[in-house]
């Protein structure tokens, strides 16, 4: 009605009444927005697009991708900027080369807490992100989680690949995760990250998957995953939304499959391993389509983020695919992609730094490379010598790109794992090896990473084969290395970690003592520049030295590591529990606090610290300390054993019962916490819960005397006649005392206390007399005491009477 009348006014005041009316009334003025897309991102780990159906592979390995494929728009020339998953993921998601985010390795990096991930864009802007992982090598503890409100990195499912250790799971339950959670969110828009590892090394894949692609195992791996994630896809059509959300399937990187020589990936930026697949169905997709031009991972976030409409951070160095003119579109314009390897750095080779356009690639080595990308995708022409133009021009670029990289992330991104995290990750193959150099030079004068390809398979042969438990071969393999490659010096540390999982404590100490005589030690020029290397050596010998009582050397070995990585959280923990059995209090206290400013959620650690206040008597301190490790680790049955000692102490009966109950439930096989809830329940008064408990546990723990005892003692002395059973009693302590020859003084007094209750106080006194013996010859002297006692009883004629409740 209003819009009718208006229609009679001059054009200027239908303008203005207009205005007035999207003052007063902006629900009827705006039109219903249509709700945000939802995103998902598919990341197939060790993919090679050129064993994708829909990239040209002669073999049927990817028919519910080729599907997806031809939704959207498939990019033919996409590569990732490092051969490795976790810097990989880190540029993926934060848009940026690994020079800027700083990680550059799977080991000793994490993504600094700095980094401005996509997650935490999305979720800014009101979306629920969840990511879901397939292996270790994601694990949220290197910070690729940031932004996520659920983040499933827990591997340990019954699904999880025999080959890793439950270090990675199946395709087909990280589908299973997805479909759960999508049933959940499909209301609202989200963004959900899938991770699949499975074409990874070693390929195993399920059948029918392996039967159907014979002799081509990595072929089977891709197929099954292409399985999982058409389920996934099929999920979301039947949820309706497939068609209005942003969907993109892509790689970490490829994989070498013997191109090159190189068997899997990290060490070479050929394409076979930096070559990856990306496939992107827009919200309502319906200009399907191939582009030519070259694309990058780092392409991925301010993609998303402007098909989201949201503003694209500054500091992301891709660019949007989608948008109208895109440099990756345009055929005339050329692009620059960055690519590295500093792999080769550990054994003391120059870095291998890439520069990428449309037709060309350049590799910066002592012995340098250049192909045409267009004439010879497997690079196999080296064009070096026959077109030294472009190579020049390509040069000259790449130092200008690398001097051009806003650096600063690395020294943040730096962190030394502990040996659970190296031992997972080396279980994947992964090898710690030497320190990586991140100069980013051009250092001809050093050997080229193409000489010592040998040396890094074979170490990645070596990790394999610990991972496996196949300590011998390993020992041998690398001591063939070592026998070829004597100056690098790291392989005496391996081997000390293959004699140290051997049990050859000897041997261990002997490899770590010959790399630190043979290193050359802490550079002078720059004394805080961390050594992992070092500090691994000195960390391993003190390891063994504690083993070997040898406290005092060990103590001093955990400070030498630490001199090296002084925030080395092993180094730190070790060196308090050394401190610890050398009775050294006040340092363990200093040194746990300082762990717990560098790692302020390890739960063992105030568990520890609450252990060296208890035995200070420092009884507040302790308690807030295991009620710390308890808020970290919901399950740590000490910390509840503890605290629940210490509320005992205190009266406070119904608190410790509760602990010990939780800590039960955490630990079901622990016989010693039974006796303590059981005696908890006696001393509220709960009578027959305890004795269901304690006949519960002589039946579960039938090597465990203390329960039989305080069963028997209870049947033969409780003050309430309900609960007395002497001859109950005096079966049960005979077949204790005569398990132990009658020498055990605890379970001759019960004997002897049973004997009393059935009215045969002249055995009573006899085995309170041979008690009482054991207990002086043993100096057990509240013993001897309560025995004195309980004797004079006994030649009273008078049975023992003890008041368990309240």
């Amino acid at each position: 009605m209003l819009i009718t009348r208006q229609s009679r006014f001059s054009s200027l005041l239908i303008i203005a009444a207009a205005i007035i009316l999207s003052m007063a009334l902006p629900s009827c003025s705006k039109a219903p927005q249509k709700p945000a897309p939802s995103v998902i991102l598919i990341s197939i780990d060790t993919c090679r697009p050129d064993h994708l159906s829909c990239y040209g592979y002669p073999h049927n390995t990817t028919p519910r991708i080729d599907a997806f494929a031809r939704d959207g728009i498939r990019f033919k020339n996409t590569v990732s900027a490092v051969p490795m998953t976790l810097p990989s993921h880190c540029s993926m998601m934060t848009g940026i080369y690994p020079l800027v985010h700083g990680v550059h390795d799977n080991l000793s990096y994490r993504l600094h807490d700095s980094a401005t991930t996509l997650a935490e864009i999305l979720r800014e802007h009101g979306y629920d992100t969840a990511g879901i992982i397939g292996s270790f090598v994601l694990d949220s503890r290197f910070g690729i989680q940031q932004g996520f409100t659920l983040y499933n990195d827990r591997l340990n499912s019954s699904l999880a690949a025999d080959k890793s250790s439950g270090s990675e799971r199946k395709a087909q339950e990280v589908t299973r995760l997805a479909e759960a959670y999508l049933q959940k969110s499909h209301n609202r828009p989200f963004f959900l990250f899938l991770h699949y590892y499975d074409p990874h090394d070693s390929y195993l894949p399920p059948e029918p998957y392996a039967s159907a692609h014979p002799g081509r195992p990595y072929d089977g791996e891709i197929a099954y995953t292409d399985h999982c994630i058409g389920e996934v896809l099929d999920k979301l059509k039947e949820l309706e939304i497939y068609d209005s959300s942003l969907i993109i399937i892509t790689a970490d990187h490829g994989e070498g499959l013997r191109e090159h020589e190189e068997l899997v990936h990290g060490y070479y930026i050929y394409q076979s391993t930096l070559r990856v697949p990306l496939m992107i169905k827009p919200p309502h997709a319906s200009n399907p389509r191939e582009l030519d031009g070259p694309a990058s991972l780092i392409d991925i976030p301010p993609t998303i983020l402007g098909q989201l409409g949201l503003e694209i951070p500054e500091i992301m160095q891709g660019i949007d695919l989608l948008a109208e003119g895109g440099a990756v579109s345009k055929g005339e314009t050329t692009r620059y992609l960055l690519c590295e390897s500093l792999i080769p750095t550990k054994f003391g080779c120059s870095p291998l730094l890439g520069v990428i356009t449309e037709d060309w690639k350049y590799i910066q080595a002592p012995r340098a490379e250049l192909y045409n990308l267009k004439t010879d995708s497997a690079e196999l022409d080296n064009r070096l010598s026959a077109e030294p133009r472009h190579a020049r021009r390509l040069s000259a670029r790449l130092k200008n790109l690398l001097a051009e990289q806003p650096t600063g992330g690395s020294a943040d991104s730096r962190a030394m794992p502990d040996a659970e995290t190296r031992e997972r990750l080396q279980s994947l193959g992964y090898i710690s090896g030497g320190e990586i150099d991140e100069s980013f030079t051009f250092d001809n004068s050093r050997p080229d990473p193409k000489d010592l390809l040998v040396v890094y398979q074979g170490l990645q042969n070596v990790m394999h084969l610990m991972g496996a438990g196949a300590f011998t071969e390993a020992d041998s393999l690398c001591r063939a290395l070592m026998k070829d490659h004597p100056d690098i010096l790291n392989l005496h540390i391996i081997l000390g970690d293959i004699a140290t999982q051997k049990g050859d404590a000897a041997a261990a100490m002997e490899h770590y003592r010959r790399f630190i005589e043979l290193s050359p030690g802490p550079d002078p020029a720059r004394p805080d520049t961390i050594d992992p290397e070092q500090a691994q050596a000195h960390l391993g010998l003190a390891n063994h030295l504690a083993d070997a009582g040898e406290l005092e050397e060990a103590i001093a070995e955990y400070r030498e590591a630490l001199r090296y990585i002084p925030h080395h959280v092993d180094a730190l923990f070790n060196l308090a529990a050394s401190l610890g059995e050398a009775g050294r209090l006040d340092e363990v206290i200093v040194t746990l606090k300082r762990l717990l400013t560098i790692k302020p959620d390890y739960a063992e650690a105030h568990y520890n610290l609450g252990y060296a206040y208890l035995l200070q008597q420092k009884f507040e301190e302790a308690a807030d300390q295991f009620s710390e490790a308890l808020r970290l680790q919901p399950d740590y049955a000490d910390a509840y054993i503890e605290l629940g000692n210490i509320q005992i102490s205190r009266g406070r009966i119904p608190d410790a019962v509760f602990n010990y109950s939780e800590a039960l439930r955490s630990e079901p096989g622990r016989p010693d916490v039974l006796i303590k809830y059981a005696n908890g329940l006696l001393k509220m008064g709960r009578t027959d819960e305890a004795l269901m408990k304690y006949r519960e546990g002589v039946s579960r723990f039938p090597n465990f005397p203390p329960l039989a005892n305080e069963l028997a003692l209870i049947l033969a002395s409780h003050q309430d006649p309900r609960y007395r059973d002497g001859e109950e009693a005096v079966r049960i302590a005979t077949s204790l005392c005569e398990r132990t020859g009658f020498s055990d003084a605890l379970f001759m007094g019960t004997l002897a206390a049973a004997y009393a209750e059935t009215g045969r106080f002249d055995a009573a006194v006899k085995m309170e007399e041979q008690a009482q013996r054991a207990a002086q010859s043993a100096g057990i002297t509240a013993l001897v005491q309560s025995s004195e006692a309980r004797l004079a009883l006994y030649q009273q004629r008078q049975p023992l009477r003890i008041r368990f409740g309240p």
